[in-house]
């Protein structure tokens, strides 16, 4: 508890002050009054009792204690907490080979791996993840979007992914991580706010890296989301 105007708390050393000067003029009154024969007159005229006094002083020291501690202005902070989660932004990196027209997973694994990124993309929660970004990838790579807050440019690509297109061969997942990196480096150049904490991939994938690059595109991709991004001059 705090004090808007503390220099009042000091009136309350003085408030027994009024009741102690009470006591000691009631006191001499009643010594003074031992020289005459009152005995019958409080007989036949009693007012009140003994402990009214110590009650009006009770009273009075509360009554005045209570104005200074109002004129001093109690103040209690309260403190309200609200959890901030980190934002963070997902560039999806997503297998469409041949191997993904498989139909083991029904209706396929393309089209359950779509659905699964469409519907975490509905239900996500805004205050964790941020920004949106979807590169595709089989015998080569491709990216769709870059990074994005508006959900249905990612959803619209997604759909256009029908599973009765045109069969790609080979799974080149180094050149998917390499689009991602490329994205994420675009990105980060625009705006050097951004630190590796921000960004992440995920990789939605069946099969076996039939490229050369993936060793040294997920150490790469490890190096880029690890170190700060350098400001353009």
């Amino acid at each position: 508890m705090t004090f808007g105007a503390p220099q009042y708390l000091y009136g309350l050393l003085l408030s027994g002050l009024p009741v102690l000067l009470y006591f000691v003029v009631s006191w001499y009154v009643r010594r003074g009054w031992r020289g005459f024969d009152l005995a019958r007159l409080g007989g036949i005229s009693r007012l009140s009792t003994s402990r009214r006094p110590v009650w009006l002083a009770m009273l009075f020291v509360l009554g005045s204690d209570s104005l200074m501690v109002a004129a001093a202005r109690p103040r209690i902070a309260i403190e309200r907490r609200q959890e901030v989660y980190q934002t963070v932004d997902l560039v999806f990196l997503l297998d469409t080979s041949l191997s993904m027209r498989a139909r083991d997973v029904l209706p396929s694994r393309l089209e359950r791996a779509r659905d699964e990124i469409k519907d975490f993309i509905i239900n996500r929660s805004r205050d964790r993840v941020g920004r949106l970004g979807l590169v595709t990838f089989a015998g080569s790579s491709m990216v769709l979007s870059y990074l994005t807050r508006d959900a249905s440019n990612i959803l619209f690509y997604l759909d256009s992914l029908q599973p009765d297109g045109q069969s790609t061969y080979g799974t080149d997942i180094g050149g998917a991580i390499g689009n991602g990196i490329a994205l994420v480096e675009k990105e980060r150049s625009a705006d050097t706010s951004l630190s590796p904490a921000d960004l992440a991939f995920v990789l939605v994938s069946d099969g076996e890296d039939h490229g050369p690059g993936m060793t040294k595109a997920v150490q790469q991709a490890a190096d880029t989301l690890r170190e700060p991004v350098a400001a353009n001059k």
